[in-house]
């Protein structure tokens, strides 16, 4: 994943589309190189922990990509390189499936936060914006705390996840 990123990179520099490389004058460099992001010494990544093993790799490595001021681009189309090579679609499936799923069981609603954010990160697509995320999270909790929930109309996750904690932890 990382040759070919870096291979993507060198046909950016290319900007004239010949085939040639601009030996004219200087060259605006677009993103960050391979060089310069290794520069910043990322943790390595050995692919052995599964969807949630890079996704926090991710979240470390793009600390790495704010330190070189990579683009966003690239750090979009490294990050989509990665999750190709390392996610299997089983895994991603399984994981956006325990998502939908996923309930409070019992009063453990640290648990369940946990999950739930953990969970959220790893399937953006699901929950791509703070009303979605609310919605999904609140699918979990049992009617009576739903309820109360809604009728407090929270505007954020983290308003709604303290609401939530109070409620579950004062059992109403």
């Amino acid at each position: 994943a990382i040759e070919e990123y870096e291979r993507t990179r060198d046909d950016l520099g290319n900007a004239s589309g010949s085939g040639e490389v601009n030996t004219g004058g200087p060259v605006t460099v677009l993103g960050c190189s391979h060089k310069t992001f290794m520069n910043g010494k990322p943790h390595p990544f050995n692919g052995t922990k599964g969807v949630v093993g890079l996704r926090r790799w991710i979240e470390k490595v793009e600390q790495v990509f704010e330190i070189c001021k990579c683009a966003e681009e690239d750090k979009t189309k490294f990050k989509s390189m990665m999750t190709t090579e390392y996610c299997p679609a089983t895994e991603i499936q399984r994981i956006e499936q325990e998502l939908w799923t996923l309930t409070l069981r019992g009063d453990d609603i640290e648990a369940y936060n946990n999950r739930f954010l953990e969970l959220a990160l790893m399937c953006p697509d699901l929950v791509p914006n703070e009303k979605k995320k609310i919605e999904r999270y609140m699918k979990g909790f049992p009617e009576r705390i739903k309820g109360n929930i809604t009728s407090a109309r929270p505007m954020t996750l983290h308003e709604t996840v303290d609401l939530a904690r109070e409620l579950v932890e004062h059992r109403c």
